[in-house]
Parts: structure tokens; sequence; C-alpha cells
């Protein structure tokens, strides 16, 4: 374990999803073992199916924000939120995940992505018609596919990358601030209240 110039106490998630739960848990327990997590049912206030990047990572940051509202005294606030992003330049169909954090003495969020996943091109129409990516999945690979758990992600690697990873990956990226907090000290403050 890293020792880190500050020590926060409380953490917020802005989902009961378990897959989003369990990263946001896994990443904060890596880091601060003795911070409290506490799970928060808010809506993105993006499409069921949120589709490009922007759409994806402002459904992440609206959830953080969401969170932070409902829990008094939070350290820290985390959204996350899965989408599809076409890229026109590869012609190419993607799975995308976002993380936004929220840190108390910081006006900006902290973003992180959890890189690209590659769909079948023939579900673009689909999804960008409004038809959500964990139905289709589910439909095709069943339990493997549920959101709740392994997701898209794992049913498309065969089970080697799972949901919880995934977001985790987006999660560790977005708290690069609060890890490095040299780089950032302009932005972040050193030291936390105790």
């Amino acid at each position: 374990m890293v020792d880190l110039p500050f020590r926060p106490r409380l953490a917020a998630v802005g989902s009961l999803n378990r897959a989003k739960v369990a990263a946001t848990r896994q990443v904060v327990g890596s880091f601060w073992p003795a911070m409290e997590v506490v799970a928060v049912d808010v809506s993105s206030s993006v499409a069921s199916q949120p589709c490009g990047e922007e759409e994806t990572a402002a459904g992440a940051l609206n959830r953080a924000r969401a969170a932070a509202a409902l829990v008094p005294d939070v350290d820290f606030a985390v959204g996350l939120e899965g989408g599809v992003v076409y890229h026109s330049g590869l012609d190419s169909l993607f799975i995308t995940a976002w993380a936004a954090v929220l840190i108390r003495g910081r006006i900006e969020p902290c973003y992180g992505h959890g890189g690209l996943i590659p769909l079948p091109l023939s579900w673009r129409e689909r999804l960008q018609s409004g038809a959500e990516l964990g139905p289709l999945v589910e439909g095709i690979w069943g339990d493997l596919a549920d959101r709740q758990q392994g997701g898209a992600v794992a049913a498309l690697t065969l089970g080697l990358v799972q949901r919880v990873d995934y977001l985790a990956r987006a999660l560790q990226f977005a708290l690069v601030p609060l890890l490095r907090p040299a780089l950032f000290a302009d932005e972040i403050p050193l030291q936390w209240e105790e």
C-alpha cells in the first residue's frame, strides 16, 4: 500500500449496481482500506444506453454530483457510466466506460476512461436507436453477460475481463490527481481536514 498525504474517510458512489459498487470498493480499498463507501441510488440523467464519449462521461459526472448531494461530509463522490461509441474514422463500434470523481475542495471533476472494447458493427443501428447493450448481450450469453456482474465485457472476453475490472480501471485513472497530488497541487488541496 502506498502512503498518501491525505486520509479521506467517506466516499459515495452514485449507483446501486453491484459491479459499480464493487469496482468502487475495490479501488478505494486498495488505497484507503479504512474508508467507508456508501452507495446511493441516483440517475445518470442521460439515455438508458448512452451513446458517445460525451454522453457517457456526462452520465458519470451526473452520478457523482447526485451522490455528493445525497451524502453529507463526503470526501469524494464517484460516478461510473458505461456506454457505446461509434468511431467514424475507424468505422468501428465499441463499449466505453467513464469514471468521474468529485473531490472535496476541488472545483473541477477528475475523469478516467476504461478503454474501448470492440462490438459488432452490425449492432450499431439497434444501439443508436435506443436498444440497451445489457439486454442485448444477456439475450445472447445469459448470466455471463449480467450487467450486475460480468456484463458485456465478460461475455466478449470469454470471462477474461469482468465488468468490475473494467470499471475499476476507469476509476483508477480518475484518481490520478489524488495519487500524484504534487502534479495537481494548484487544483487539489494537499491536506485533508482532520
